[in-house]
């Protein structure tokens, strides 16, 4: 049983092991900002490839490692009994050349120890059967979950980073391909769009529905590891496809001198967008999931996993507020208030804030159709560096105001802030978006809104 020749401990020999493909995770991710920086949206398509594959190396060597792991284990396991059992034999036997034997490996012990008492420590445990010695397949298992977490990292980061440069990618470059055309958006376009749409949230339903089901079941880890490389794929083909269109939409927009019109479009432009960011969020949780399913604690894992969908419902728990139009802010509308609204983005800066005096930043809201405003506080928070821009098109749910300092009009509005921290106790999709959160910011510094990208300054 413990005779082997095959080095199932230092396979696979991956060069330079886990520090290489967190060196390599780093310098990937270099990459992939100097092609943002740089407006280079060809190339960072074609890396799009490159980022894959580099998750995917590290993923299949993440997986041989834990199945090598666990046919080196009962070999171990049996080592480290034998091992225990030649030390109390030895601390039983009263022989003389018991005594030499151990006297003999004091002495080992104490030349490599450097120090009489640790060595006699040392070897008083080796006598008792209880040294770290006859440990090595729960220490070696714990350095191994530790290298796991970490290619865990590396590989959920690369692959949303994929994602991501399909998303820049696709986006900029269509926008740059319409853009400055004499043309509109034409009723076709905006059907395309709706149809997109309805087909990215069909997308996101099913395949976050179909992952609470198979935990809500208890079904067979292999089925939900097959469920969660799906949802990965098929995510990441959704967010070029949508991020092509997406683009080409938004470059033609702002030729549509029809308010009315104008604001239809940007809705559907929203809802796009929207659907993007969510979809985002479910390729990162596919990845994470895909990968722990192959580890070697994955059935304990799983357990967790299915663990978080009792008491859980499905449907996030995020508050909306009451639907309002811009022009319908009115007296009616009681302070506080607690509503929703939509517009175009414009007079976007951050600014000294009098209450409390702190910087905040301040917008305008702008109804295409109607012309109706409101300003907009995100309190002690930077928008522009969450990526919101003027001429973008923004859903906000916030607090009506009146008559506060910071307020150039009667009424003003103050952005509801998202805790998913409180959130993620009742639903399984805030429990994932909060998990979720440190490669894709659904709610960036926990806004309550969404916005187009914003090609303006």
């Amino acid at each position: 049983m413990n005779e082997r020749t095959l080095p199932l401990e230092q396979l696979p020999p991956t060069p330079d092991g886990v520090p290489a493909f967190i060196k390599e995770t780093g310098q990937a991710t270099m990459r992939f900002v100097e092609l943002v920086n740089g407006g280079n949206w060809q190339e960072l398509l074609q890396y799009s490839g490159a980022l894959n594959g580099i998750a995917e190396r590290i993923r299949v060597d993440a997986a041989a490692r834990g199945r090598l792991a666990g046919l080196a284990a009962p070999y171990q396991k049996e080592q480290d009994k034998q091992l225990r059992g030649a030390f109390t034999t030895l601390a039983a036997d009263p022989s003389p050349e018991a005594d030499v034997a151990r006297h003999n490996i004091l002495v080992e012990l104490e030349a490599q120890l450097g120090n009489a008492a640790a060595a006699e420590t040392m070897l008083n445990s080796l006598l008792e059967g209880d040294a770290a010695l006859f440990r090595s397949t729960k220490s070696e298992n714990a350095a191994a979950q530790r290298q796991e977490s970490a290619l865990m990292r590396s590989f959920v980061h690369l692959s949303v980073l994929a994602g991501r440069a399909l998303y820049e990618g696709d986006l900029n470059a269509a926008y740059a391909l319409t853009t400055g055309q004499d043309s509109t958006l034409m009723d076709g376009d905006l059907a395309v769009m709706s149809l997109l749409a309805d087909d990215l949230e069909t997308l996101h339903d099913a395949v976050f529905g179909r992952l609470y089901g198979l935990l809500s079941a208890g079904a067979p880890i292999d089925d939900y590891e097959a469920a969660a490389t799906v949802a990965q794929a098929r995510s990441a083909a959704a967010v070029g496809r949508a991020a092509m269109l997406l683009g080409s939409a938004l470059g033609l927009v702002g030729n549509t001198s029809d308010g009315k019109l104008r604001r239809e479009q940007f809705q559907e432009a929203l809802r796009v967008t929207e659907l993007i960011k969510r979809l985002m969020v479910l390729l990162d949780y596919g990845a994470y999931a895909r990968f722990e399913a192959a580890t070697r604690d994955a059935s304990r894992w799983y357990g967790h996993e299915k663990r978080r969908t009792r008491q859980r419902v499905f449907e996030s728990r995020v508050p909306q507020g009451e639907l309002r139009a811009l022009n319908d802010l009115g007296a009616d509308v009681e302070t506080g208030a607690f509503v929703q609204v939509e517009g175009e983005i414009s007079d976007l800066r951050v600014d000294d804030d009098p209450s409390p005096p702190k910087f905040s930043t301040f917008l305008t809201l702008t109804d295409p159709e109607t012309g109706a405003s409101v300003q907009v506080r995100a309190h002690m928070f930077s928008l522009i560096n969450n990526g919101v821009r003027n001429g973008a098109y923004g859903r906000i749910n916030g607090y009506l105001r009146r008559g506060e300092s910071w307020m150039s009009d009667s009424i003003g509005l103050e952005i509801d802030r998202v805790s998913l921290t409180a959130l993620r106790r009742d639903s399984w999709l805030d429990d994932v978006t909060y998990r979720t959160r440190q490669d894709v910011r659904l709610y960036p510094d926990e806004m309550n809104m969404f916005y187009t990208p914003g090609f303006g300054g």
